[in-house]
């Protein structure tokens, strides 16, 4: 299936769409899919369904405010994912707009069934709004200048008269950044460690919860915890052919500067000392299993370098799926 999708979207067929499609066991997949509130999104190469909250709308007018009001939310999450392959692919200026909007979610209903759910993608933009992502940070790694449409985006945040503490956030964080020259500085860091800190112990309450993989489609979660452990000890250990059982194949990395498929665990093997550096392997290493962060796309290993989930047809339950080395 995923052979077939791919050499799909190679062809510019959109897969959401079961007229173009001549396959008839992909229409017939993607016709369920959709009948049944999901879509088809790609990521790293691979395709799988998630929640398509506009088939939800339907039933807004039977549903109580905030419930109404999180199917709107999610409704633009689901039809503009925010990240794609590490990289945001919305703009500076949505990021704050979703921020607020999850914001006001939390102030007008803070006793709903799914402001828990808020709270955590608004925790995520809040690190995103500071942070950017691994292959769209909000810093130039090489000259820690912050990127300047970022800066254009936060600095409207001057110009707004809100209570919202978000933008309060905002306008302080840019505050401290232009006296810093808009360059990544000690000052700067502190504030954005001092800002997510709450976030990350928020976070860390989730090795209690049972469900706390639920939103990546993970059920088993001790099992999960299980095997980030054996798969860190064999990069530990530098036990190579232990490590490649955990790769869901094709897999792409870069190799010589090109994005590139290892097509088996062999291929892996071979070029390990090439896609896992050091620093990829000692991002792997210190990252604590109860600060895993965790989205509809699976679960992330440091700053988007790994990304994990339930494979079917994988040796193993769980796989990395994707390596942004």
């Amino acid at each position: 299936m995923q052979k077939k999708l791919n050499t799909l979207g190679s062809q510019g067929v959109n897969v959401n769409e079961p007229d173009s499609i001549k396959d008839e066991s992909i229409r017939n997949l993607v016709t369920e899919s959709r009948e049944n509130g999901f879509k088809i999104e790609t990521a790293e190469g691979s395709y799988f369904p998630i929640i398509d909250y506009s088939f939800y709308e339907q039933f807004s007018t039977y549903a109580t405010p905030d419930i109404k009001e999180y199917i709107n939310i999610m409704t633009v999450e689901s039809e503009n994912v925010f990240a794609k392959d590490a990289a945001l692919v919305i703009s500076w200026e949505e990021v704050v707009n979703r921020s607020i909007s999850m914001e006001r979610y939390l102030d007008e209903y803070p006793d709903s069934k799914k402001a828990e759910d808020i709270k955590g993608l608004y925790d995520n933009y809040v690190v995103i709004t500071l942070y950017g992502l691994n292959n769209t940070p909000l810093f130039d790694y090489e000259s820690r200048k912050m990127d300047n449409k970022a800066k254009a985006a936060y600095r409207s945040a001057f110009l707004q008269s809100s209570n919202s503490q978000y933008y309060k956030m905002l306008v302080n964080f840019m505050t401290i950044a232009k006296e810093s020259n808009y360059i990544l500085t000690d000052e700067v860091e502190s504030f954005r460690k001092e800002n997510t800190e709450s976030n990350e112990k928020e976070e860390n309450k989730r090795d209690k919860d049972p469900d706390r993989y639920s939103v990546a489609g993970i059920d088993d979660p001790d099992e999960f915890d299980k095997t980030f452990d054996l798969i860190k000890n064999a990069l530990k250990d530098n036990d190579k052919d232990m490590f490649a059982d955990y790769v869901a194949y094709p897999i792409k990395v870069n190799i010589d500067g090109e994005r590139t498929d290892v097509k088996n665990k062999e291929e892996f093997i071979k070029k390990f000392d090439i896609i896992i550096s050091e620093d990829l392997k000692n991002k792997f290493l210190n990252q604590k299993v109860e600060d895993l962060f965790v989205n509809q796309y699976g679960i992330m290993v440091g700053d988007g370098e790994f990304w994990m989930s339930e494979i079917t047809g994988t040796k193993y339950q769980f796989s990395i799926y994707a390596i942004n080395n």
